[in-house]
């Protein structure tokens, strides 16, 4: 069976997976990146409150 599996053919069918992988990958790093791109836009407006673990306080400053 091997022998009638032309080189074209077994190197798509070798790099397809991966291929594949990371082109959701690349999509997974895109939303992300959309995603922060958007929070800072609301922050940058002052639409959104930022949370309890985005801020720094004073008292945290003279500790560290």
């Amino acid at each position: 069976m091997l022998d009638r599996v032309s080189p074209a053919d077994w190197l798509i069918g070798a790099t397809t997976p991966a291929f594949l992988a990371g082109l959701m990958a690349a999509r997974g790093l895109q939303q992300a990146l959309l995603a922060a791109s958007d929070a800072s836009q609301e922050l940058l407006r002052g639409e959104r409150l930022p949370v309890q673990s985005e801020l720094v306080t004073e008292r945290d400053d003279r500790q560290g």
